[in-house]
């Protein structure tokens, strides 16, 4: 097994080789770490492009631009209609696969126009031992993971990333708003239910710290997700984040008793 180093110098290597490479960039600390590296490895020139989706949070999109401008990083952003796709729109268990590879073709097809044939993301080792359909995606179009190829896990990311002086270093990871709803569901999701998870967990965000989700449990039911120290902070603010909710269209609200831990719909 290589060391801490051995992944440093063969993760240097792999990104100065070939032509400049574009990274599939989202603003999480993976990513961020792969363009940062081929943006300084090959005087800039590389490039991050950012999808934009109706299933991303606006609060995820504008702190990753604010992250690649801190560090004077090359992005743009481009759109993908995921929810054009049946598989995505109703949550199916493959979802993730589709909607990857809708935004992976936008991203292709963005750099294409730049004359970049290389593309990159930031998959790292831990993934390979978690559920993520969306893999397949990335082998289908030929996107390439320098992280995983060099084998760096989510520690190592974040060890470097921190040495680096990388800002978001210590940033958890936070998946699509589609997330947030079950499986296989009868009727699509809309642009505004998906506004209106969002909208909810802006308000949590005012209560908990980063380790929270609201759930959409059915028309108008939401169950909030929180770990143990946020608790006793939604109960004393029980009242007011009531009401806040209701307004945006809750009027089921429940407490989830088990702390929170990412992926609960993939567990039931």
């Amino acid at each position: 097994m290589n060391t801490f180093t051995e992944k440093k110098e063969n993760l240097h290597k792999l990104l100065k080789e070939g032509p400049a490479p574009t990274i599939a960039y989202s603003g999480g600390i993976d990513s961020t770490l792969v363009l940062y590296l081929a943006h300084r490895l090959r005087d800039g020139d590389a490039l991050g492009i950012l999808v934009k989706t109706p299933a991303q949070s606006q609060r995820e999109l504008e702190a990753a631009m604010d992250i690649a401008r801190e560090h004077q990083l090359n992005a743009v952003i481009v759109e993908a209609q995921v929810l054009d796709v049946d598989q995505v729109a109703h949550n199916d268990k493959s979802r993730c696969y589709h909607c990857k590879r809708v935004m992976l073709q936008a991203i292709k097809a963005a750099a294409q126009e730049q004359g970049r044939q290389i593309i990159y993301d930031g998959s790292n080792s831990d993934d390979q031992g978690e559920y993520r359909p969306g893999a397949q995606a990335l082998a289908e179009e030929k996107v390439l993971s320098p992280l995983q190829l060099c084998g760096f896990t989510k520690t190592n990311v974040r060890d470097y990333s921190k040495e680096l002086g990388i800002k978001n270093w210590q940033k958890p990871s936070v998946p699509c708003l589609l997330t947030r709803f079950p499986y296989n569901l009868k009727e699509p999701i809309s642009r505004e239910q998906l506004n209106q998870v969002e909208e909810g967990e802006k308000i949590l965000s005012q209560i908990c710290s980063e380790n929270f989700r609201l759930r959409w449990e059915g028309a108008n039911t939401a169950r909030l997700e929180a770990s143990p120290e946020d608790m006793p902070k939604l109960l004393t603010a029980r009242k007011d984040l009531v009401e806040a909710l209701k307004e945006i269209g809750f009027t089921k609200i429940t407490l989830d008793l088990t702390p929170f831990k990412s992926g609960s719909f993939d567990r039931k």
